[in-house]
């Protein structure tokens, strides 16, 4: 029998060469990519959770991380459809393993060895994060420059164009007098 660990790491590893290729070969929109992603994202959450002892197993840690996907979207309504979506997502799968907890496969051989798993999850988990941060904030500054130097090259444009005016206005007016 193969291990679920090494299952769910194939459907990871998929995952991701779907989406890298969905977005770089096909012609679909990117909203339907972004679409696909989330429910996908969604889909790994919910099997992980079942698989590897729902709220006391590493799935929380990608629970948090589903909350970076609001980003995709750009549109402030849907971005509040997806937060309500995960969230709703989240919550009732608590609430079934709240009622159901025979439905959640105890994964973990032993208390250190959940330990140990939840350890690596959210080391990595916060580095992982803390490269997302330090990514957005680059493209967050690179935006920004370059939003400061589109004003100045705007604001020089008119300054010469008003100087020019200016001096078409001093011409006209010497050939008046």
């Amino acid at each position: 029998l193969i291990d679920e660990m090494l299952l769910f790491s194939f459907l990871l590893v998929g995952s991701g060469f779907l989406i890298w290729y969905l977005n770089r070969w096909t012609k679909l929109s990117m909203t339907l990519i972004k679409i696909i992603t989330l429910l996908m994202v969604n889909l790994i959450v919910i099997v992980a959770w079942f698989l590897f002892s729902g709220s006391r197993g590493f799935t929380p840690v990608i629970m948090f991380w589903m909350m970076g996907l609001i980003i995709l979207f750009e549109a402030r309504r849907t971005q509040f459809i997806v937060l309500f979506y995960i969230s709703t997502l989240v919550l009732s799968l608590y609430v079934i393993e709240f009622l159901r907890p025979q439905w959640i496969n105890q994964y973990y051989a032993s208390e250190h060895d959940r330990i140990l798993d939840l350890l690596v999850s959210f080391g990595l988990g916060i580095i992982g994060l803390g490269f997302v941060i330090i990514t957005l904030s680059r493209i967050y500054r690179d935006t920004q420059a370059k939003l400061v130097e589109i004003q100045l090259m705007r604001a020089e444009e008119e300054s010469r164009a008003r100087e020019e005016h200016l001096e078409m206005t001093r011409r006209m007016s010497r050939g008046l007098a």
